[in-house]
């Protein structure tokens, strides 16, 4: 593969920028499943939901949380901009696991407003992922 074939990932958050690379191939979490990019992929944006990051340079992949976001997408670039994003073993698991079972209960409980509720599907869904994220991937070094 010619150097000119790797697409740069960019990752940044309100807080910091967890990724600026060079790679063969970035993974991203979208509501229509798992979409793959590589160089010359044709223009896009596309709505990140929280979930795996997964991105390969050379013959190593990499993999990070991803919160919700959004990417841009250009034949040589992807640039991620999202609420949160973390390696594996950045992730407080037992914090995760707290903010689940919080807000399973608030969605359970009858007297939960329909935006409570809302806000509570939104929150397990982060934590889900993020657990997810740490099991699966938090023993493997990150960048």
């Amino acid at each position: 593969m010619a150097v000119n074939d790797l697409i740069k990932l960019t990752v940044v958050t309100p807080y910091r920028e967890l990724v600026n690379v060079k790679c063969n191939l970035v993974e991203l979490n979208t509501e229509d499943g798992i979409n793959g990019v590589m160089y010359g992929h044709t223009p896009v944006i596309m709505a990140i939901i929280p979930g795996l990051l997964r991105y390969r340079v050379a013959d190593t992949y990499y993999n990070a949380f991803l919160s919700v976001g959004y990417a841009t997408v250009h034949k040589d670039e992807v640039t991620v901009i999202c609420n949160a994003a973390e390696w594996p073993n950045e992730i407080d698991v037992s914090r995760a696991k707290a903010s689940y079972e919080r807000n399973r209960l608030k969605f359970n409980d009858s007297k939960s407003s329909k935006t409570v509720k809302s806000h509570a599907k939104h929150a397990m869904r982060r934590a889900k992922a993020r657990i997810h994220v740490a099991e699966q991937y938090g023993d493997k070094p990150a960048e």
